[in-house]
């Protein structure tokens, strides 16, 4: 197999490729075959019986490479996610808003001082928003 092969990222051009190197083998195993005086591998029936299990069995490796490269790739992400939580690295997608940033207008808001309207115009969120801030600064005990 060719170079390029061992570098591929995906895609119908590497199927292509792949599937041209396949060929190429099973025509010189073929060629092989022949050599050795068997009437049915000299056959057209024959040729395509061999390159049929010739794919077969290179697909199958294939395969078998890729799917060990995907569970190394996945237990290499497991264990720096790991590492990165003992390292107490926060993962995900960053808030946002800070609910404590806005106790005031919150606090306004439950005494009934300003409508939720307001509230939203002043803070910036949507509604959704504003009643996790809420929960959070209650669970907090910070309202």
């Amino acid at each position: 197999m060719d170079e390029k092969m061992h570098h591929s990222a995906g895609g119908n051009e590497d199927y292509e490729r792949i599937m041209e190197q396949c060929r190429k083998l099973a025509r010189a195993k073929i060629s092989e075959i022949m050599t050795m005086n068997e009437p049915f591998f000299g056959t057209e029936q024959g040729r395509a019986m061999i390159e049929e299990q010739m794919y077969g069995v290179v697909l199958q490796m294939l395969s078998y490479v890729q799917t060990n490269m995907i569970l190394s790739r996945k237990e290499k992400q497991r264990r720096g996610i790991e590492a990165a939580k003992a390292a107490g690295v926060k993962l995900g997608r960053k808030q946002k808003y800070n609910a404590k940033d806005h106790i005031e207008t919150i606090r306004k808001l439950e005494n009934k001082e300003i409508n939720t309207k307001q509230a939203l115009d002043e803070i910036g969120v949507c509604k959704t928003t504003l009643v996790k801030m809420k929960k959070e600064l209650r669970e907090n005990n910070l309202i």
